[in-house]
């Protein structure tokens, strides 16, 4: 089972949409993690969150494309696999 790690989240900006009631739970990532459409995730680099609407994956889980919906609505498509130490899983209030 995965543990809510939000009370202990240092980054600001993910801990104002928390504060805001945006964000619910936040869940670290393993470096086994893979994208799941359907779920959203926090951005370490960007500094966002966004929701993944379709991954493509080429053999051994690495993303081939990734096309997910930012926070402020962009669709835009990738092909950058989850970094553990610095993204999250989350839970967002839609």
């Amino acid at each position: 089972m995965k543990k809510d790690i939000s009370s202990n989240v240092m980054n600001y900006r993910l801990k104002q949409l928390i504060k805001a009631n945006t964000v619910k739970a936040v869940y670290k990532l393993t470096d086994k993690s893979v994208y799941e459409v359907g779920k959203y995730y926090w951005c370490g680099y960007w500094q966002k969150y966004y929701k993944v609407l379709a991954v493509g994956y080429k053999d051994y889980g690495y993303p081939k494309s990734v096309t997910i919906r930012w926070e402020d609505g962009r669709v835009t498509t990738h092909c950058t696999s989850l970094d553990s130490k610095k993204d999250y899983e989350l839970i967002v209030n839609e």
